[in-house]
């Protein structure tokens, strides 16, 4: 899936921006580096966004392949709190809950950050009520994100 994302993101760049380079006397190598990269880093930032969350919420991997207590993660860990004598449910909520806490941080602050700039055309200028008004289409395809960008 972080391929296609990736595909995704390059492939929306405008082929004017390479050959104008081209045109500049930039080579292929210089080209990327200094357009298709820059570019990109907005999914490249949702990428590894997605990549943290994929491997702070694994659960079966660590329970196959870890053997020692100490070296469990918090989704295993979590598992592992239920009492089997009693029905306890505050202590893997409380848990659970707490688990999700740095995942949210990370999504409210980069993640916001990263859809913002990505929607204000790649500059990082943030979205005003004028240029809603000229791109409609935007507003039904981002939905209440959009809201947070103004």
């Amino acid at each position: 899936m972080n391929i296609f994302l990736i595909r995704q993101v390059m492939i929306a760049i405008p082929k004017e921006l390479y050959e104008s380079a081209r045109v500049d006397g930039s080579s292929e190598w210089g080209t990327f580096l200094r357009i298709a990269v820059p570019l990109s880093m907005s999914g490249v930032g949702i990428v590894g966004l997605l990549t943290f969350m994929h491997s702070w919420n694994d659960y079966l991997s660590p329970l196959i392949f870890l053997v020692s207590e100490h070296k469990m993660t918090l989704s295993v860990g979590i598992s592992t709190m239920n009492n089997p004598y009693k029905e306890d449910y505050a202590t893997p909520i409380t848990g659970a809950f707490l688990m999700a806490v740095p995942v949210l941080i990370l999504l409210s602050i980069i993640g916001q950050k990263i859809f913002c700039q990505r929607l204000g055309g790649r500059s990082g200028k943030r979205l005003t009520a004028a240029k809603m008004r000229k791109r409609p289409g935007l507003l039904i395809t981002t939905g209440r994100a959009l809201i947070r960008c103004i």
